[in-house]
């Protein structure tokens, strides 16, 4: 399980923040290509897949069981390293027949074929995403400079430990609020994902 506190920036907050913040511990500028899967009877199913491009690496992701509510994201993650000049060749086709054929030994493609069974995944587009990662409080603060086809979106992502516990993240949600608050930062809760707002073309 994956859980991530998640607020929405305007430019003008995210040039301010990134500033406060100094120099980022990393930067990743990432191109992510999502998919939706197909059964044997063409029916779409639940989730969504993601082959993200950065560095020289590509990493295939599965999400499902998403749910965002008051700046809190919960999802169940799965994710496995692809080699990034096999999974190019799955880009823009609308039907992906052979990619669980040509990554059997992935433990997503695992996955999904032992829980769904999909026989295709179809590809819906890419968004390009700006990615600064910043040591706070001795967690990764995440800050997100989103490329879609009709805008641009900021936004703050903070994983918190599930493991921990709801306390920890009452406690860390309340500290980044706290912080952006006392340093004049405006903000608000998303109220979708990337992925949603990509299908949307609608940022919130």
């Amino acid at each position: 399980m994956e859980i991530e506190i998640k607020y929405r920036l305007q430019e003008s907050g995210y040039t301010d923040l990134c500033s406060l913040l100094g120099d980022p511990i990393e930067i990743q500028k990432q191109t992510n290509h999502y998919y939706l899967l197909k059964n044997k009877k063409g029916e779409e199913l639940q989730g969504m897949a993601r082959l993200r491009f950065f560095s020289e690496r590509c990493v295939l992701t599965f999400k499902d069981s998403h749910v965002l509510k008051d700046g809190i994201a919960t999802c169940v993650e799965q994710e496995c390293d692809l080699n990034p000049e096999e999974a190019q060749q799955f880009i823009g086709a609308e039907n992906n027949s052979k990619f669980f054929t040509q990554f059997a030994e992935c433990s997503v493609c695992k996955y999904l074929q032992k829980k769904y069974q999909p026989s295709t995944i179809n590809y819906k587009g890419k968004i390009q995403n700006h990615r600064s990662v910043y040591n706070w409080n001795d967690l990764h603060l995440e800050i997100d400079k989103t490329t879609y086809d009709f805008g641009v979106g900021y936004e703050i992502e903070l994983e918190v430990n599930a493991e921990r516990g709801s306390e920890l993240l009452n406690k860390t949600k309340e500290k980044l609020t706290n912080f952006l608050k006392n340093n004049n930062i405006p903000f608000k809760h998303s109220q979708s994902s990337k992925f949603s707002n990509f299908l949307k073309k609608q940022i919130l």
